[in-house]
This record gives structure tokens, sequence and C-alpha cells, in this order.
């Protein structure tokens, strides 16, 4: 079962706003750096995604979706480990060219962690996802998110909930009215979610 396009657009939304903001702080930053050759992958790209950053974003999850088989629950919780990494870290190390790592360890963890489901993924699988990593490069990576995370994998009930709750009311109002949407919006409902390091 596919996930819910709302929930798929807010999280998209969040990474482009927090990237973004990066990009003000970080001018000089490699942008043109992220991986065009993805852009294949997906038709619809273009047609609701605004922007270069976005568009990317949107690609890349969407393949990490198809190739992980990731699901609601997956996709909320590694939107909470991005959260924490961002208040551990100030956001220092989700940039324009680390974000796909970071929100790949991020499913990573989700999916070990979401015990809903009980499917294993094979090493292999996730390099799939970033080939430019080997098995050990890749165990390491994720390693090092969990230390950055301060190895708390596991979600409460209702913060998943209130997370839930914000990810997909975002996405509806992106979906319905994205005119009406503006980024004071998107910077609400991260606060609601306890995505405070990205506002």
């Amino acid at each position: 079962m596919s996930p819910n396009p709302s929930l798929v657009k807010a999280i998209c939304l969040v990474l482009d706003h927090i990237l973004q903001q990066d990009k003000k702080k970080n001018p000089s930053d490699q942008w043109a750096d992220l991986n065009m050759e993805l852009c294949h992958l997906c038709e619809l790209c273009e047609q609701i995604s605004p922007g270069p950053i976005m568009g990317k974003i949107y690609t890349y999850l969407s393949m990490l979706i198809s190739k992980l088989e990731l699901s609601d629950t997956e996709l909320i919780m590694a939107a909470i480990y991005i959260s924490r990494l961002l208040e551990n870290t100030n956001a220092k190390v989700f940039t324009g060219r680390t974000w796909q790592r970071m929100l790949l360890s991020a499913c990573m963890i989700a999916c070990k962690m979401a015990t809903e489901d009980e499917k294993y993924i094979k090493m292999k699988d996730y390099m799939k996802c970033y080939p430019l990593l080997d098995s050990s490069q890749m165990l390491l990576m994720e390693v090092q998110f969990f230390k950055l995370i301060d190895f708390r994998a596991a979600v409460d009930p209702a913060a998943y909930h209130q997370a839930q709750t914000e990810l997909l009311e975002l996405g509806m109002v992106a979906i319905m009215s994205p005119l009406c949407l503006k980024p004071a919006d998107i910077v609400t409902a991260l606060r609601r979610c306890s995505l405070v390091g990205a506002a």
C-alpha cells in the first residue's frame, strides 16, 4: 500500500523548508550537486513540485518509498528522527550536500523501529538508494545518524500522533489549495510537530 500523498507532500515541504533555510545561511554550498540523475524516476515531479529543491526532494523520497516500500508509519517516524537531528545539531548536518544521506539514515532506523510491519530490508537494498556508499560505509552512516539523535529511536505514541496529524493537515492544504500555503504555515506545523530546530 502506497503512503498517503498528503503525508509525502508534507514531508517534502518540511525538508524543502529546512534546506531553504540552510541555503540562505550557506549560499556558497554546492546546491548544483543535488543528484540530477534521480529526476527520471518520477515524471510527476515537475507537476507537483514548485522549485528545484522541492523537485529533487520529491523525486528522492519517491524513490525511497518505492525501493524500501515505506509505510506512513515509517515516514512519520523518519520525520520525527530528522526533528531530533535538528534539535541536537541545529541543522548544521542537514544541508544541501547531506540531506539525502540524512533522510536515508532516518528511513533506515524507522524501518527497523516500526514493529507493525515486521519487514526485513537487506543492506544491499539500502545501498540501491545511495549507491555511492558500500555496505560498511552505509552502516557507519546509520550509526553516526543514530548518535546524532542521541540514540533516541523510540517514539512516544502521543508524539507520533501529533506529528501524524500536523503532517497530514499540512499536506492536505498543500494539495488542495497550494496557493494559500505560506511559509508561516509550514513553520507553525513544524513547531507543533516538535520540529522546532527547522523553524
